[in-house]
């Protein structure tokens, strides 16, 4: 039976395995998953919503979402399911309840990035009402 619930220091390490693996991820040339201390201070967040997927103490999913609560916005950062657990409902399921505690947290706004190529991924956050923007690019710099 698959659980939902919040990550914890415990997981970090099969997070940033599975993240590094994902080329779905890495959106420039500069941008790679996140490293260990920054997982290790979202996951401490009060404001942010972490979550995984667990099937028998294995990590089968996770959704990752950072808050901003002064403007009621929040950056759709990431979402995985394993291949073997696609098509099952899970991703659903982290949405879900991720929206639920964005609701809690007051967000009125949520908004991410998804590549073009990225079909699938598109599709699914259209059917669970997400709607698409303009296009753009992405832009980043290492500080």
């Amino acid at each position: 039976m698959v659980k939902i619930r919040k990550i914890n220091s415990k997981d970090l390490s099969s997070i940033i395995k599975i993240g590094k693996k994902i080329n779905e991820f890495q959106i420039s040339n500069t941008g790679i998953f996140w490293s260990r201390d920054q997982l290790a201070r979202w996951t401490k967040s009060k404001n942010d919503i972490c979550l995984i997927a667990e099937d028998h103490n294995n990590i089968v999913g996770f959704v990752l979402f950072a808050c901003h609560l002064p403007t009621k916005k929040s950056t759709f950062e990431n979402i995985w399911v394993d291949s073997a657990y696609r098509k099952k409902g899970i991703a659903r399921h982290l949405i879900d309840r991720a929206l639920k505690n964005l609701d809690k947290k007051n967000i009125s706004y949520i908004m991410g990035f998804v590549s073009e190529n990225n079909k699938e991924h598109l599709s699914f956050l259209k059917k669970v009402g997400f709607s698409v923007g303009n296009k753009g690019h992405w832009i980043d710099k290492l500080i």
